[in-house]
Parts: structure tokens; C-alpha cells; sequence
């Protein structure tokens, strides 16, 4: 029998994830055409959002289709691309015992200590995945089989490409939804509500923070590795202004810029790795505000 209950909360929770994709490159058909850009920069910032709508269609269709069962078909499908990519780049090159004593240097480094051969065995994207998944197994309040043997997996693929600020946004989303459960759900909804507010605010900061060099500075003082932050902030700033006024170039902008080997003075970079920054860049003030709020 046709599941259209099912299948009305599924569209509804699908176009509240669209939705900022969808509203950015609105918004940035705009200054395509007002700023008359190339069509090079268009077809990357489309595709880019078209790729990510795709994969949030796609697993809302595994949703769909194999209900419950879709968390593990994905983290399976999640842990065998991490797995061979380990075996190959890791494993395969250096021995066993030798990437084992990387890895455990690394976790215990708390990501300070990454070698060449952890590297090579780090996927980014895959690595945020995984860790929504891991919050998943982790914050569940149902019955949830297999909760364990997934917890342990997911942690350690998550824990091969470590990202500490992927170890914080999963830290405090526990820390939140603990907080969150401690008071009625009228009050809990309240926090949230305020906490996004904040957010939108931090986010505005944020930028600010970085335009008028606070960033560089802070990291100076403390004796921060940036990974070369701080070089490509300053080779951006040139770029934009913090302005009601600034209007940005569009969706695809940064990464064809970066590409051009425009910032090669500075180093070899291929993105800002920071995608605050560059939402600003690409979609100016406004488009920012609009992509925050969504």
C-alpha cells in the first residue's frame, strides 16, 4: 500500500534541506547575471549545490525505501569505501603494525600528530558523514539494534580522518541534546531557539573576526597551527568587504579563483577551508544572512 503519511513528512523534512541550496544559487543567478559572469563560474556553482541536493534526495530515497534499516545500509556503504581507501593508501604501504602506531599517535595527539600516511588514508566529506552517523547510534532514544558494534565502527572511521572541529560539533551536540532533555520539550525548544539565534549572530561575527584581522592575530599570540589559515585569509581579504553593501560574485567564485592559481604567493591552496567565509564571498551580505538562517 502506498506510504503517503510517510512519504508527505519525508518531502516536507527534504525541502527544509534543500532549501539552502536552493536559495543560494537563486541568489546567485542574480549576480551572475548582473555581474555578467563566466559561464565556468556558473556551471561550478551550480553543480556544486545540484551534488549536494542529489545526495540529500538520494538519502532521503534510502529512507524511504528501507525505512530503519537505511542507517546501516549506509554506514556499510560509509565503512567499505573508508575501509579499502585504509587498506590501500595505509595498510597495504606501510604494513599493519606501522599504521596502527600512526593512528594511535594520532588519537592520542588529538590530531596534532598526522603523517603522511594517516593523510593519505583521510577522506573530509566522508569523515563529517560518519560522524552524523556515530551522533546517530549515540543520541537515539529508541531501541536501536546493534547499537554498540556501530558506535564502535562509525567511532573509529571517524576517528582515521580526525577533524577536532568535527570532535567538537559531535561533542556539543551531545552535550545539547543532554541539556535539552533535562528540561520540558516547550523549554527545550526555547533553548534551541535562542541558541540558533546565536548562531546567526556568531556567524555575522565570524566574519567580521576574520575582515579586521582578529583571527590572525589571536593565532599568533597563542602559537596556533592554522594549517595555513591564516595565509589564505589574508590573500581573501582583498576580495570582500564587511558591508550591507557587498553583494558577492556568485556561487563557484572562490574555488575558481583559488584555482587560477591566484593565490600561489601565498600557497598552494585549492579552498579556504572555511565555509563561512566563503558562503560570504560567494553570496555577499544578504545571500549570507539567508544562507545562516536556513
Amino acid at each position: 500500500a502506498p506510504q503517503l503519511e510517510k512519504g508527505a513528512w519525508m518531502m516536507k523534512d527534504g525541502i527544509v534541506l534543500v532549501l539552502p541550496y536552493v536559495l543560494t544559487v537563486l541568489i546567485s543567478m542574480l549576480l551572475w547575471i548582473v555581474q555578467n559572469s563566466p559561464f565556468h563560474y556558473m556551471s561550478r556553482g551550480f553543480s556544486y549545490s545540484a551534488y549536494q541536493i542529489v545526495a540529500l534526495l538520494t538519502s532521503m530515497a534510502y529512507l524511504f525505501m528501507f525505512g530503519k534499516k537505511a542507517i546501516y545500509l549506509q554506514l556499510l556503504a560509509m565503512a567499505a569505501a573508508n575501509g579499502i581507501l585504509i587498506y590501500k593508501n595505509g595498510i597495504s604501504v606501510s604494513g599493519f603494525g606501522p599504521f596502527l602506531q600512526d593512528y594511535f599517535n594520532l588519537v592520542t595527539s588529538f590530531g596534532s600528530e598526522a603523517t603522511d600516511l594517516t593523510k593519505q588514508v583521510e577522506l573530509n566529506d566522508l569523515t563529517y558523514a560518519i560522524g552524523l552517523v556515530l551522533l546517530y547510534f549515540l543520541l537515539q532514544r529508541e531501541k536501536v539494534k546493534y547499537r554498540f558494534p556501530c558506535i564502535l565502527l562509525s567511532g573509529f572511521l571517524f576517528s582515521t580522518g580526525l577533524k577536532r572541529i568535527g570532535v567538537a560539533a559531535v561533542a556539543g551536540a551531545v552535550i545539547l541534546t543532554v541539556l535539552c532533555g533535562v528540561f520540558s520539550e516547550n523549554v527545550g525548544k526555547k533553548m534551541m531557539r535562542i541558541i540558533a539565534f546565536a548562531m546567526i549572530v556568531f556567524g555575522i561575527g565570524y566574519i567580521a573576526f576574520i575582515k579586521f584581522g582578529f583571527y590572525n592575530e589571536i593565532a599568533e599570540i597563542l602559537q596556533i597551527d592554522t594549517k595555513g589559515r591564516n595565509e589564505i585569509n589574508d590573500f581573501i581579504d582583498g576580495y570582500y568587504l564587511f558591508s550591507p553593501l557587498f553583494l558577492g560574485y556568485g556561487l563557484g567564485y572562490v574555488s575558481r579563483l583559488l584555482g587560477s592559481g591566484a593565490a600561489e604567493r601565498y600557497g598552494a591552496f585549492l579552498a579556504l577551508h572555511n565555509d563561512y567565509l566563503r558562503m560570504y564571498v560567494e553570496v555577499g551580505f544578504w545571500g549570507y544572512l539567508v544562507w545562516l538562517w536556513t
